[in-house]
Parts: C-alpha cells; structure tokens; sequence
C-alpha cells in the first residue's frame, strides 16, 4: 500500500467506528454506561482491532511520509550483525539491544517495526482496559482516536512505546503492585528516558500533590512563566543536560526550525487543546465527584504538561507535548465508564467520543 494512504484510511477507520458507536450510545440513552452494564469486560473485539492495526501500522513503506521512520530504518540497517563490538550500547541500552537482537535474527526493517507497533499499542490497550474494564471498545476508540496516537506509532516511536508502558505502570500503582511497577518503570527508562518526567508525575501524585488543585496553581504558574519569560526556560532545561537529544530540540535557529518544519513562537493551538482534559476534569469535580484514579491521572497530566508548557517554543515541541497528551484518551473514558456524572451518561459519552474524534480528524485533515 502506498504511504500517502495511511493516514487517510486511518482517519476513515477511527470516524467510522466512532460514529457507529456513538451512535448508538445516544440512542440506548439512560446511564448503563457508568454502572458496568454496557459492553462488559468484552475485550475481543477491540483487541483484535488492536492487533489488525499494530500489524497494518507496523509493515507500512518506510517513507518520510512517517517521518522518523526513515531515521530508524537507517539505524536499523547499517548494523552489522557480526560486529557487536562496533555497535554502540546508550543508556536507553534496552532499545538498543532489543533493535541489534532483531536484526541479528535477519529480521527485515517492516518486521521490526511491526514488532515495535505490537508493543506499543497492544501495551495501551492492556492500560486502557484496567482504567475501565467494564468498557475496553469505548476504552479502544478513546486510545485510537487520540491527537497523535498515530504519528507516534510511527515517528516518535521510542517515546511512544515508552509512554504505552508508563500507563500500564501507572495501573500497577493504582492497584499497589509496587513491585511491578518498579520492574516497568526501570523498562521504559532504558527505551526512552524522558519517561521518567510522567513517571515523576505519577509519584508526586500518590504522594505529596494528593489534591490536583495545586498541581493546576502549578500549570497556570507554568504559562505565566512561559509567557514572560520566553526562550529562557527552554535553554535552561536543555543546559541540565538530562537528555542530549533536547540541546537538538530546543535549538530555535532559523535553521533548525526550517529543519523540523516548526515555529518558536508561543503555541496557543497546543495550549487550547491541552487545556480542554483540564477544564474537562475540573467540571467533573465541580459535581461533587471524587475518585482516586481520576485524580492520579489528572494531577500527573498536570505536572507533565507544566513541564512542556515551559518547553512549548521548542522545535519539536511535540515530543514534550506527548509525554502528557498520552494520557488524554484516558481522562475522557474513565469517568464515563467509573463515575456517574451525568443523568443520561450514554447520550453525553457518545457525543464526546464523535467530538473528540472529530477533533482529531479536523487538526489531522488541515496539517496532512
């Protein structure tokens, strides 16, 4: 299939099952959605959508229509399988050995990277059922359906597959299983370590930031800062030198911005669409609703955002973004299968699903 396809087929599947579903939420009407009865625990048929789509995704043409996927394409085959000494271990040394052991078995690149697509979106979707395992379809459209669920299912491949494992992680902490956890989390920093910024949200949010209003004066602090400031947070992250791939990221020349196809002004798009879970997750607590998952969640979103808020002129300012936009998809589905929000909770959850599908389609549309 040619590669200008995808994307296209893709945003075809995602509105089509989205509206179906939708649908047919807003006319059963009433909210057996939020007591469990709809659809539970059938997980069978969204985890073999799952599979068609790691497996369809993961043997697509290697092209710069996918962006990086030419870059790891290269990696992948300039590796000399007899030359072990030659190949080089980073500190993400999981991904590393994980990509030399596949092209030692002679694996072909499109193998490799369906392998990678398993992972990542077999490993979203076992989170994404554990957050609301009365209601894995709903849960399945929510995950599919997100902003850049795609693009980094074919780009941003390491933070994708990362960030799919700190979800489950999360869900480990939730249930008190410390110790599978910890083993999670020591995989997603040895494949991408800037997971280790949701990860941090996450245990500041089990332990000292237990009220998400405080991490919220936080994020509002963030933009402020962000604003006044300008360009001087984004050379001061990127001079601690957590991570060399920022000091790349962060440049704002001219050149590199040409480069990234980016720009170094503010984004008020990104803010406005990262602000919609906050003002989501807030309105719901104006009801008088409290859960402990959806406040872990929300008050991690929080931190990690805050952080890319302060990061927002850089040049590849998405790659920051997504270390928090991952958790969209689950903020929306969990208080809609979890909590009883609303009177008629079917019709109000399935005009959100085709809303914020929708959204995704129109941003997609207008920048493909």
């Amino acid at each position: 299939m040619e590669a200008s396809l995808y994307e296209p087929i893709y945003l075809t599947l995602i509105s089509l099952l989205s509206l179906v579903t939708g649908m047919r939420l807003i006319i059963s009407g009433g909210n057996t959605l939020a007591i469990g009865e709809h659809n539970r625990g059938n997980s069978l048929g969204p985890l073999i959508l799952c599979l068609i789509l790691a497996i369809w995704i993961g043997l697509r043409p290697v092209s710069f229509l996918f962006g990086d996927t030419v870059n790891y394409a290269m990696v992948y085959n300039a590796i000399e399988p007899d030359n072990l000494h030659d190949y080089r271990i980073s500190s993400e040394w999981l991904w590393d050995i994980f990509t030399y052991l596949c092209r030692t078995a002679g694996l072909s690149v499109n193998v490799y990277f369906m392998l990678i697509d398993l992972v990542y979106i077999l490993v979203s979707f076992a989170a994404v059922k554990k957050f609301v395992p009365t209601s894995p379809w709903l849960g399945t459209l929510f995950l599919i359906g997100a902003l850049f669920f795609f693009s980094f299912g074919t780009n941003g491949l390491r933070n994708g597959v990362a960030c799919s494992i700190v979800l489950l992680i999360m869900a480990y902490m939730l249930e008190e299983r410390y110790v599978s956890a910890v083993v999670l989390s020591l995989i997603a920093l040895s494949i991408h370590r800037s997971s280790a910024l949701p990860l941090g949200g996450a245990i500041l949010a089990l332990t000292v930031l237990k009220n998400p209003r405080y991490a919220l004066y936080g994020w509002i602090t963030c933009i402020l800062l962000s604003l006044i400031a300008g360009n001087y947070w984004t050379e001061l992250i990127a001079d601690i030198g957590f991570d060399d791939r920022l000091a790349q990221y962060t440049d704002t020349s001219d050149e590199n911005l040409s480069t990234w196809g980016s720009t170094s002004s503010f984004r008020w798009d990104f803010l406005a669409y990262s602000a919609i879970p906050v003002i989501y997750f807030f309105y719901i607590c104006s009801r008088g609703l409290r859960d402990g998952w959806f406040n872990t969640l929300a008050t991690t979103y929080l931190v990690a955002n805050s952080f890319w808020v302060l990061m927002i002129r850089a040049a590849f300012s998405n790659r920051f973004a997504y270390l928090s936009w991952f958790l969209i998809p689950v903020i929306f589905v969990y208080p809609l299968c979890n909590m009883k929000v609303w009177k008629d909770q079917n019709f109000v959850a399935g005009m959100l699903l085709i809303a914020y599908v929708s959204i995704t389609v129109i941003f997609l549309s207008l920048i493909w």
